[in-house]
């Protein structure tokens, strides 16, 4: 059995962060670092659907390439605000923002696959060490990039209060606004060690009443976007953001269906095996979903400023069908095959690098674009020259904080599991 990078011991976190740390995702161990497996009693025979470890050349390199491709549509969601942008790609990039309802999903899948995993294998479910890998993967740069804006006066002493909290997102979304998405995952996975737990012993119990149960939770956040419709579109555009589009109950359908799904695999359940057996066609469904619920003038119209977000199907059903095309192609995605080629280490290096990107994009657009005015160069320019100032941000991070933190985060996680015996 191959040693795991010491970085990369365990998956865990994120819009972002869940998605970036390493490529294997569900059906597979628990994650923990393969150097004190033993001292945890893993048995893999506990359940059919846990492979055998596989090298670590091997990755879901798919689940790769989506986590970079949504990475890519949020960045141009935001660059396409920078001067001299072509119509058609701020159409186009006015869109981008489903970038996060990929995250949502695959987060989901991730996350709420350990903690599925953990529950079929014993039983029970270690709340502080999913707390703690949850939060040692994104609390160190979150506060590593706010201690930062606060340093430079980019953050009001009025509203920090609540950045501990994760409270931004209902309090102030304006003042940091990219974390919005980030509140909504720590909200969700604060109560989902309690009700994976529920959901899982009314299982064992009532199977239906637990389908049932799933089924509203995944409609709860679509059946409330709808009731509060018709008042959202009396409104601006800023109010859209503020009180629409970032509360978290209004966004929870994507990181249900990914646990749904993570559920689903580790069951082996007859659904999951059929659309495994069919995994190329679920993918091509999935993909024509999602794109075809986004991108398709018939239905979210022509126009490339704001108002278009506040039309009914944008704004009610848009993100529950983009959030199932996605869980279509989780079945394709999560098939392991070495990570050969270009094209799949870029991707890697993307989806590695995303959380870091994802946080600092948008606070670097305007510096970048200020600081090359005086050149007077053309838009794809300064467009590029974002996009490199971003990931050059990431990746000193990802070396000076993220692998700093992930390291001391397995180190805990090791010295609990010995004293646990």
């Amino acid at each position: 059995m191959p040693p795991a990078s010491k970085t990369g011991a365990s998956t865990s976190s994120a819009t972002l962060a869940d998605c970036s740390e390493r490529g294997h995702l569900g059906g597979g161990p628990p994650a923990v670092n393969w150097r004190w497996t033993a001292r945890l009693r893993y048995r893999p025979g506990i359940l059919e659907t846990t492979p055998a470890p596989v090298p670590p050349a091997e990755r879901q390199v798919r689940l790769d390439g989506l986590r970079a491709v949504a990475i890519l549509l949020v960045m141009v969601h935001h660059f396409r605000h920078l001067p001299g942008c072509p119509e058609w790609l701020r159409w186009f990039g006015l869109r981008g923002y489903v970038g996060v309802d990929v995250f949502f999903v695959l987060s989901g899948w991730l996350v709420g696959g350990q903690a599925v995993r953990a529950l079929r294998r014993d039983g029970r479910l270690d709340v502080r060490a999913f707390y703690l890998r949850r939060w040692m993967r994104t609390l160190p740069l979150y506060w590593a990039v706010a201690l930062v804006l606060g340093a430079v006066g980019m953050l009001r002493l009025s509203t920090a209060w609540a950045l501990p909290l994760f409270l931004q997102n209902y309090v102030a979304p304006a003042d940091w606004l990219i974390t919005w998405s980030l509140c909504v995952e720590e909200h969700f996975y604060l109560v989902l060690p309690w009700v994976a737990w529920g959901v899982y012993a009314l299982g064992r119990r009532h199977p239906r009443v637990a389908v049932a149960a799933v089924v509203f939770l995944v409609a709860l956040s679509p059946a409330w976007r709808w009731l509060k419709f018709d008042a959202m579109t009396h409104g601006s555009y800023v109010d859209f953001l503020k009180l629409f589009y970032v509360p978290t109950h209004l966004r929870l359908e994507g990181l249900v269906i990914g646990v749904a799904c993570a559920a689903q695999a580790a069951s082996s359940s007859r659904v999951w095996m059929r659309l495994c057996a069919h995994r190329s066609g679920a993918a091509v469904a999935g993909f024509a979903l999602a794109v075809g619920s986004v991108w398709n003038p018939w239905l979210t119209g022509t126009d490339a400023g704001g108002a278009a977000r506040m039309a009914f199907f944008s704004a009610v059903p848009q993100f529950l069908l983009v959030s199932a095309g996605v869980a279509l192609m989780l079945p394709w995605g999560a098939e392991r095959i070495p990570a050969a080629g270009w094209v799949a280490r870029v991707s890697t290096w993307i989806a590695e690098h995303a959380y870091g990107a994802y946080l600092v994009h948008d606070l670097l657009r305007d510096p970048v674009q200020r600081a090359l005015a005086p050149r007077q160069l053309p838009f794809w320019a300064v467009l590029f020259a974002c996009f490199t100032a971003s990931f050059a941000v990431a990746a000193g991070a990802r070396f000076l904080v993220e692998k700093p933190g992930l390291k001391l985060r397995d180190r805990w996680l090791a010295s609990r599991a010995a004293r646990d015996g």
